[in-house]
């Protein structure tokens, strides 16, 4: 029995895999969230991976727990599924709300799981007697394992039709399409190794290359998940926090900060705006501040000029008239005040300051610190440092 650096490092990420799939799991905090799908990817993936590095060096027989709960049990047509289910459920596909689809999806490996149980009532415990049990054991493991190939590219196929739905927000969009990148690399890696004949160098080359990547894959995933559910978790309770606030406190447009957002946003000297273009102009703020369009990270100029019944060009030649800045200028201040005054209200201190920049409408932590930078001349942290 040899190991060499790469066993050790496949075995203990699965091992760590494992136990994060585990503690994901079972937290309080991944209860009831779409998140729980991918603890259970993990999971599954760490037990392949723990199951092909220990019977490799023939662990499963001297326990044989590893030899009925790693081999016995085909968790490679199932690992795919609660990836597929939460691409559903992050899209809020209509078919991620008929839960007899995740039963329809789990049948090829509760059937071969009932296949895999059937032989080893004859071969592990002798309780029945299958003819040509060795021929029969073929026609049902080789199968299985193509099957299982074949059935992780279908899924893979309808996750990429889901994420790249017209209805799916960018910003979910872009993290799912990263985890679906990351699966297609892996499962081409798996295809590729199973027509290189085993034993070659670049077949032990492919083999470890795969394991690495779903290493990597483990950790990316773990990480991401972690940090985009607590975003999530923190604009969900922000929003909640807001709304209570918006009932008992003046609203934005009747804070004293409203004066501040004059001077980031000073109206034009030289110039007065007509009478038209003044009552465009009152129509304007008014559906920005009443409506809080400014939170829609995907909000463009030719929306808002469709809501007001005007083009395009005269809504940006009616933001000239007031200033020399432009309509994306003219949004990113009512987000920069919003964020200005939860910075400054000691109910947000706990909540992550991406969380509020993104509640405010910023669509990326760049953009974020960025605009917030150059119109208030300090970064988020900085200003809620000084306003203390």
């Amino acid at each position: 029995m040899t190991f060499n650096i790469f066993d050790i490092l496949v075995l203990v990420s699965m091992s760590q895999g494992f136990i994060l799939g585990l503690v994901l799991l079972f937290s309080r905090l991944f209860k009831g969230t779409h998140n729980q799908y991918l603890a259970y990817t993990v999971l599954m993936i760490s037990i392949i991976g723990m199951n092909e590095w220990l019977s490799d060096w023939d662990f499963d027989e001297v326990y044989y727990v590893i030899d009925i709960l790693g081999d016995d049990v085909p968790w490679i047509l199932l690992v795919y599924v609660p990836m597929l289910w939460y691409f559903l459920k992050t899209t809020e596909h209509p078919y991620g709300k008929h839960p007899y689809l995740l039963i329809v999806l789990s049948l090829p490996f509760l059937i071969f799981l009932f296949l895999n149980l059937y032989i080893n009532m004859d071969v592990d415990f002798g309780w029945i007697s299958i003819s040509n049990v060795n021929d029969f054991k073929r026609s049902v493991y080789i199968p299985e394992y193509y099957l299982a190939m074949l059935y992780c590219v279908l899924l893979n196929i309808i996750s990429f039709w889901v994420i790249r739905r017209k209805s799916v927000p960018s910003s979910n969009k872009q993290w799912l399409t990263r985890i679906w990148g990351f699966l297609t690399a892996l499962i081409v890696c798996w295809i590729i190794l199973v027509f290189v004949p085993r034993g070659q160098e670049t077949a032990n080359l492919l083999f470890y290359c795969l394991w690495l990547g779903i290493s990597m894959f483990i950790y990316w995933l773990t990480y991401q998940g972690l940090y985009k559910f607590k975003l999530a978790q923190d604009q969900s309770a922000i929003q909640g926090l807001l709304k209570k606030r918006s009932a008992i406190e003046p609203s934005f447009q009747n804070s004293p900060l409203q004066e501040e957002a004059a001077e980031i946003f000073p109206a034009k000297k030289e110039s007065k705006p007509s009478s038209a273009d003044s009552i465009y102009l009152e129509k304007l703020d008014q559906l920005i501040r009443d409506e809080q369009l400014y939170k829609n990270p995907q909000l463009s100029r030719e929306r808002i000029a469709e809501q007001l019944g005007i083009s395009a060009g005269y809504l940006s030649q009616v933001l000239n008239a007031r200033s020399d800045n432009n309509f994306s200028h003219y949004i990113n201040t009512f987000r920069v005040e919003e964020v200005k005054l939860m910075l400054q209200d000691p109910a947000f201190d706990k909540y992550n300051l991406l969380a509020i920049g993104r509640e405010a409408g910023f669509q990326s932590k760049s953009a974020f610190y960025t605009t917030f930078k150059k119109m208030v001349g300090l970064t988020p942290h900085q200003f809620k440092q000084q306003h203390r």
